[in-house]
């Protein structure tokens, strides 16, 4: 009988025991220890990055559009050096503050098409020519190499081999046609981006701030799969593909952004800076906040915000400590060192950025990769 009693008394301890652990995890699941779950303020993030990094990027390009359509005017009223020279640095300035605007392709952006409308490299010349010698040119075509920047610096930089030359094709008779079709399209990219820019003045603005979750459409995932379609941009379109990394290390020299200008590793860095100041969300809340709140891990269980910061810096410097053309210094028969180096540092950032990041915050990547991709 005291067996009995004394088993009974066992199963009621265990029971106990058993109870206890329940509550102690089901306490521990209460605690926001799961990154869906978290209390992580995300319309503070959203509110941050909205008014301190997209808005006003947007009235940066603006500007800068602004100022490059003033200076064209003046160009072709007094076509001399001295108004090209600024004419090709505000176009510059411009082009800069593109990098800044780009990352942000959801929303207005989206519905714009406006990376289409405004840069899509590199330029292709035969069409460009074409629709000179017919007068005319479809604004419309989002999928056209004929259009943006890249025609623009075709025009201002790439149509004589000299200052004088590029002067001398603009002071000609037949520079008219050249003269309206630029004039028109530096209209066209303005109107582009004053159509974003109001929209997220006029109500899109709260739209993003408001749309909190995890789930596909939600601000967060717009957020990450644009900063991570735009950090493959950087990597395969700015780099990998001149450089010949997608080519068996064949170089294109003739693919870099900015061919005629000949920025485009100023661009690649900027288009970086803009890229890592995104995830930072500037000085104020960003994703790094967001992660180190959850306290996400990579697959190496090391701190996920530290990686992907440390590569950050790396990929600058890699980048940073190259001098020159890209078109030069990406070789001519195989890919040179030096470069295949900042697109290893570039390329290093990707398992972080795309699928760590998304994984630690229960975040789907939903855009479709350009099937060029190296990886």
């Amino acid at each position: 009988m005291r067996n009995i009693k004394h088993f009974i008394f066992l199963m009621v301890l265990t029971g106990i025991a058993f109870f206890a652990c329940d509550k102690e995890n089901d306490d521990a699941n209460d605690d926001n220890t799961s990154p869906c779950q978290s209390d992580f303020d995300q319309k503070a993030m959203f509110g941050n990055i909205a008014d301190n990094l997209i808005i006003p990027a947007y009235q940066n390009l603006e500007t800068a559009l602004e100022t490059l359509e003033n200076n064209f005017n003046q160009f072709t009223q007094t076509t001399d050096l001295s108004n090209l020279a600024t004419l090709q640095s505000s176009f510059i300035d411009a082009y800069k503050a593109w990098q800044a605007a780009e990352v942000f392709e959801f929303g207005p952006a989206e519905t714009a098409f406006l990376r289409n409308s405004l840069n899509n490299f590199p330029v292709n010349v035969g069409q460009v020519e074409n629709n000179l010698a017919n007068s005319s040119i479809d604004f419309e075509d989002i999928y056209g190499f004929d259009k943006g920047f890249p025609a623009l610096d075709y025009f201002f930089f790439g149509i004589g081999e000299t200052p004088d030359s590029i002067v001398t094709t603009f002071e000609a008779a037949s520079s008219i046609v050249m003269s309206t079709h630029s004039s028109i399209m530096i209209e066209e990219m303005h109107k582009k981006v004053n159509t974003v820019l109001t929209a997220w003045n006029d109500g899109y603005r709260e739209t993003f701030v408001n749309n909190t979750g995890t789930a596909d459409g939600s601000s967060l995932s717009l957020l990450i799969n644009a900063l991570n379609e735009h950090y493959e941009i950087i990597k395969r379109d700015r780099i990998g593909i001149p450089a010949g990394v997608t080519t068996l290390n064949i170089p294109n020299n003739d693919k870099v952004e900015a061919f005629y200008s000949g920025t485009s590793l100023d661009l690649a860095i900027e288009s970086l800076k803009a890229n890592e100041n995104v995830y930072l969300g500037g000085n104020g809340l960003g994703l790094d906040d967001y992660l180190r709140h959850i306290n996400a891990q990579s697959s190496t269980q090391e701190s996920l915000d530290q990686l992907i910061q440390t590569q950050y810096t790396m990929g600058l410097d890699e980048l940073e400590s190259l001098s020159g053309r890209l078109s030069d210094l990406v070789g001519t028969s195989q890919t040179s060192p030096e470069i295949q180096a900042a697109y290893d540092a570039v390329n290093e950032q990707i398992v972080y950025l795309k699928t760590d990041m998304p994984s630690n915050l229960c975040v789907s990547i939903t855009y479709i990769d350009n099937p060029s991709d190296s990886d």
